[in-house]
């Protein structure tokens, strides 16, 4: 069966992201050592990791659980610096559906928007609702 099911039907279930660390987080166009936060947003959902010490190499290790997602959704994680400026440090997006294909995706996601090698270390898990 496909994903969307039969007659173009979104499918849904429940999306796990564990979010792990990051790499060569570094702040734009200024020194400093940022503390990197990172926020999962999925359909109308938000979490946010908990702000690290000054580093450039953040260790989250915290996993959200995302319910009743479809698979035509897309999953944002949006790194931001934890200081009260709360400075852009990157983002990317993947696809639910790309999830969903094989239930589960890791990677090294490398950061959009910004000129930094940043790169985060995910887990990306889709559990179909019956």
């Amino acid at each position: 069966p496909g994903l969307m099911g039969g007659g173009g039907v979104e499918r849904r279930g429940i999306l796990t992201v564990f979010l792990n660390r990051a790499i060569s987080v570094n702040m734009v166009g200024k020194t400093g050592t940022p503390r990197p936060a990172a926020t999962v947003t999925c359909a109308g959902q938000a979490y946010t990791t908990a702000a690290e010490h000054k580093t450039n190499k953040p260790l989250w290790d915290e996993s959200f659980l995302f319910f009743n997602v479809s698979t035509r959704e897309k999953v944002t994680v949006t790194l931001n610096d934890g200081s009260p400026k709360g400075e852009f440090l990157g983002r990317f997006e993947v696809p639910v559906q790309e999830v969903a294909k094989n239930l589960e995706m890791q990677d090294a996601f490398v950061l959009t928007g910004v000129k930094t090698s940043a790169q985060v270390f995910a887990r990306l898990k889709f559990t179909f609702m019956s």
